[in-house]
């Protein structure tokens, strides 16, 4: 299920967010991490770059997903 809740807890998601060109939704997965330790669950790496992950624009899947290889 689609949630606008950042999960909690490190792991890989699906993440929908808003197309940078088309503003169609685009879906991923990523890694959602803490990049410190007074800031939990800070950072996305997705598509080869970390971009910050508290942005309210972006739609999450409440169940965490297997590594992709």
């Amino acid at each position: 299920m689609w949630s606008m809740k950042k999960p909690t807890e490190d792991g890989y998601y699906w993440m929908r967010s808003p197309g940078q060109l088309s503003g169609r939704p685009y879906v991923r997965p990523v890694h959602l991490y803490s990049s410190n330790k007074e800031s939990p669950q800070n950072t996305v790496f997705s598509d080869g770059e970390n971009i910050e992950a508290n942005r309210e624009e972006y739609e999450w899947w409440t169940e965490k997903i297997i590594k992709p290889n």
